[in-house]
């Protein structure tokens, strides 16, 4: 295959990829990506090469990376130019525009455009291999164990065998040339992650982890809490599909079911208050196969509606997981502080890499860390073999107490300290806040500091106290 993308980095982040936010990845094994250090070896390439249709600009060993990225405009402005910039200010945006530049992208659009042009990538050479027909499995899948099992072949994301394909990929391609298994949100998010940020679909946030009692529920719901008080129209949805209870958490009275929509029934409207919409777990247990697949087309329909979707998962792997971490913008993969957890996670992602699940979105998470614990995120970090981990703190009894009784808000107006840092860690992960969709009372009280660090947490406090 012919390499379709010039990437300029620097030779410590070419080396270590996840210093730009793509870990795991092994730049010199993608067929469609020329990379270079050197700006004047990237631009003699980009001007005499007919290959590379659209460049990126991370940074260089020897030239500014807006100066390359407007170098490489000019030497062949036939092609599309980004720059990526992983801290972005409006006098950057305004170099940018006046250097002619295609677009700025930022950590989550350049991750996302990396891994949709990599799926874009195996995907046409999937086709190319087999025209008229989906392998039924990846070629190969014999020499894996249990590779004949429903299971493993209901994680067949693209019918390659190569463990390369493990990470995912990002979209430059526009819709139309999206390959035609990206359908639904996956082939709008492809389109949607431009510059303009014109027909952008939902950020989908999914909280997963490999085993039961990591707290992904309580973290799911209070990140729709966050979501929607920074003022994005948000959907909790959960498809913990056995035995969720991510709407009781939140106080949801009355929730319409994953089941009811999957059978007709029209998706839950985004809710102007404090709490976010949700969209419950089936009432029946023995549902939860069917709904399994049907979960593309849920996420695709609420993408029309809603800004976020937070997506709270179940602690059995299937299907299920497959399609949603295809569909995500960002993976949060919960770790607890029992040993078994770290190593419960190590065998799923083993897993993912075998079947071709996408790992690039994953942001690895050491839940309920406090002073003695015995898991920390450098002790992940470690386990991981490097890749980046995040923690959150410990929130205590109250985390329990409140969330079995529906009030999220009362456990934030406290400043749980699960909540601070749950804060902190989607502040750098959630789309910019829109002040002009935050609830009436949080935009009159706290609508003149939209940069402040704990704006959510804050408002939310505010608007709790208000009501008290």
């Amino acid at each position: 295959m012919t390499a379709s993308i010039l990437l300029c980095a620097d030779s410590e982040s070419v080396l270590r990829p996840e210093l730009m936010g793509l870990s795991g990845e092994r730049l010199d094994a993608q067929d469609w990506l020329s990379v270079f250090a050197e700006g004047l070896h990237a631009r003699a390439f980009f001007k005499k090469s007919d290959k590379p249709t659209e460049a990126w600009v991370v940074s260089s060993d020897d030239v500014d990376s807006i100066n390359l990225a407007a170098a490489l405009k000019r030497d062949a402005p036939r092609h599309r130019v980004f720059l990526v910039a992983f801290r972005s200010s409006g006098s950057l945006k305004s170099r940018v525009s006046a250097a002619g530049i295609d677009g700025l992208l930022d950590r989550a659009q350049f991750v996302e455009r990396y891994r949709s042009c990599k799926l874009g990538a195996r995907s046409s050479r999937t086709q190319a291999a087999s025209p008229k027909a989906t392998p039924a499995r990846p070629s190969g899948a014999s020499s894996v164990p249990g590779a004949d099992s429903e299971f493993l072949r209901g994680l067949d994301l693209g019918g390659s065998s190569s463990k390369q394909a493990s990470v995912p990929q990002a979209g430059v391609s526009t819709a139309q040339d999206a390959p035609a298994r990206l359908s639904g949100s996956t082939a709008c998010r492809v389109s949607g992650r431009g510059a303009s940020g014109e027909g952008r679909q939902a950020f989908v946030l999914v909280v997963a982890s490999a085993s039961g009692g990591s707290g992904k529920s309580t973290v799911a719901a209070l990140a729709a809490v966050f979501a929607q008080g920074m003022g994005h129209r948000t959907l909790l949805m959960d498809a913990d599909l056995q035995f969720g209870d991510a709407s009781a958490m939140v106080g949801a009275k009355s929730p319409r079911a994953l089941d009811e929509v999957v059978d007709g029934a029209s998706l839950p409207s985004p809710e102007e208050g404090d709490l976010p919409a949700v969209l419950a777990a089936p009432a029946r247990l023995e549902d939860s196969e069917r709904l399994a697949s049907a979960l593309p087309g849920v996420v695709d329909r609420a993408g029309a509606s809603f800004d976020v979707i937070v997506v709270n998962t179940g602690p059995f792997w299937g299907e299920q997981h497959a399609v949603l971490a295809e569909r995500a913008s960002r993976v949060l993969f919960l770790i607890d502080q029992r040993s078994s957890s770290l190593q419960a996670s190590k065998h799923a992602l083993e897993l993912c890499g075998r079947c071709g699940i996408p790992t690039t979105p994953f942001l690895y998470v050491v839940n309920r860390c406090k002073r003695g614990a015995p898991l920390s995120s450098i002790d992940a970090s470690c386990a991981l073999k490097g890749a980046s981990v995040a923690e959150l703190k410990d929130g205590g009894r109250a985390v329990d107490e409140l969330m079995a009784a529906g009030m999220p808000l009362d456990l934030v107006r406290d400043e749980n300290p699960l909540c601070v840092s749950l804060e902190n860690l989607l502040a750098d992960i959630l789309p910019e806040a829109r002040e002009d969709r935050r609830p009436p009372a949080h935009a009159a009280c706290f609508g003149d500091i939209p940069g402040k660090r704990h704006g959510a947490l804050a408002r939310l406090r505010r608007r709790a106290s208000c009501l008290c």
